[in-house]
């Protein structure tokens, strides 16, 4: 005596759900995958535009030219080697670099970077 199906096909409705998880699993390692890829990936082409392209001013406020101004380059995120990184593009832009370390004040900066300076240095900022 054979069972008989009333009620649809479980066995074909298991392969579906089974081929849909398996597909939802596939996407989201292949998205996985090509977040990590982006983010490792190397930096090292030219960039588009220079400093002295960005810069502006007015005769009563002159913009400082790079080569007048010391850096200090402060990494405050736990990616090493960074702040040696942005060092090494300052001074390809014509910065003087002075120190490089660790953000001594150890905040959390919310943005891209952050700009600090003296009184003394509050022109050039």
């Amino acid at each position: 005596m054979s069972a008989t199906r009333t009620a649809g096909h479980p066995q074909r409705t298991r392969q579906i759900r089974a081929a849909i998880v398996l597909i939802v699993a596939l996407a989201f390692l292949g998205g996985a995958f090509y977040k990590a890829y982006s983010y490792i990936q190397d930096d090292s082409e030219t960039p588009t535009t220079l400093a002295s392209d960005c810069a502006t001013g007015t005769a009563e406020q002159p913009i400082a030219k790079p080569s007048t101004v010391i850096v200090n380059v402060y990494n405050a995120t736990d990616t090493v080697g960074l702040a040696a990184g942005v060092a090494r593009s300052m001074r390809e832009r014509g910065y003087e670099v002075g120190e490089i370390d660790n953000d001594p004040l150890e905040k959390s900066i919310k943005g891209v970077a952050e700009i600090r300076y003296g009184d003394s240095g509050r022109a050039a900022a």
